[in-house]
């Protein structure tokens, strides 16, 4: 499936563009799901008839911090794993990025080794978290006496060179990699809620890997913590750009609401950073001022009296 791609950099502000943190994720829509022609299945199939099997379809896109710069429609059911979707999109925009400026952020649902290696050896540079419990070797230590161990929120537990272990060959791996513990300055309750189904599990100390062994344990962390800007992003297409509805149910109808959604968001992106404004307010007066637009272009063209509806003059987006 051909991906949606827009260069946006000269829209974030300059003192944002040093670390050119890429935010990729993925996200879901489902609603309907038995009326797409084309999905992916998920979770216990009770039917033998594959045309009532419920169907998604998965959104992965890559976030800049202006808008998104990539996005893909992924309908296969390969695509469920993380380790194959995620790694797709980094792929294509490593094409882009020739002096591989780019670092890539993701959480730990790309958790292969061979995602790791594959990244590294083509020269990308990516920070995520992966398990505790994750099985690894400690090659050396990074921390210095001059070391700064407060992160923010967190603290600096240990900064150290690894080896992952590779289950296929059932050894350690040989590639290098940072790994850097950090654990909340003010503990949370971690103990599970009782008589509740699926819950957030809360965690005290978590572990970053990245394959940059030049940034600092708190740029590091910093950089992570900007992952969370494309959640904040989904939720805005999905509540306020209504991007978690379908509006088609074949895979080139589905491609296009895409496309529409997104260049939709960055129309939003530009006037809410031309006003300064959030984004449900950029929302609200933009569809005002196209509504009034087309009004003015309507009277205009019928022949009305364009004084009498505003101040501005319209006339230029009237056809001679």
């Amino acid at each position: 499936m051909r991906p949606f791609t827009s260069d946006l950099i000269r829209y974030i502000p300059k003192k944002s563009r040093n670390n050119y943190v890429y935010r990729v994720d993925s996200s879901m829509v489902a609603e309907a799901c038995t009326k797409l022609q084309k999905g992916m299945s998920v979770g216990k199939k009770k039917t033998k008839e594959p045309e009532n099997l419920k169907k998604q379809v998965k959104y992965t896109m890559a976030y800049d911090g202006a808008g998104i710069c990539l996005a893909e429609l992924l309908t296969e059911s390969r695509y469920l794993s993380e380790d194959i979707a995620i790694p797709q999109v980094i792929d294509d925009l490593i094409k882009i990025d020739k002096e591989h400026r780019n670092l890539y952020v993701f959480d730990r649902g790309v958790s292969s080794l061979n995602s790791y290696n594959k990244l590294t050896e083509q020269q990308a540079q990516f920070v995520c978290r992966i398990k505790t419990n994750r099985k690894k070797e400690v090659v050396h230590s990074l921390l210095e006496s001059n070391t700064e161990s407060n992160l923010g929120s967190l603290e600096l537990v240990s900064d150290e060179v690894i080896h992952l272990f590779d289950s296929a060959k059932n050894c350690f791996s040989t590639v290098d990699y940072r790994l850097i513990v950090a654990k909340r300055k003010v503990e949370l309750d971690t103990t599970p809620p009782q008589n509740k189904g699926k819950f957030k599990r809360v965690e005290n100390e978590f572990y970053f890997l990245t394959n940059n062994f030049e940034m600092s344990a708190k740029q590091v962390t910093e950089c992570y913590k900007k992952r969370w800007d494309i959640e904040v992003f989904f939720r805005f297409i999905k509540q306020e750009l209504n991007f978690k509805h379908f509006l088609s149910v074949n895979e080139n109808g589905l491609q296009v609401m895409l496309y529409m959604t997104l260049i939709a968001a960055m129309l939003l992106m530009l006037y809410k950073r031309t006003n300064e404004i959030g984004f449900v307010t950029a929302k609200r007066r933009l569809t005002m001022e196209i509504e009034d637009m087309i009004t003015a272009m309507a009277i205009i063209y019928c022949g009305g009296d364009i004084g009498k509806y505003g101040e501005v003059d319209f006339r230029r987006y009237v056809p001679k």
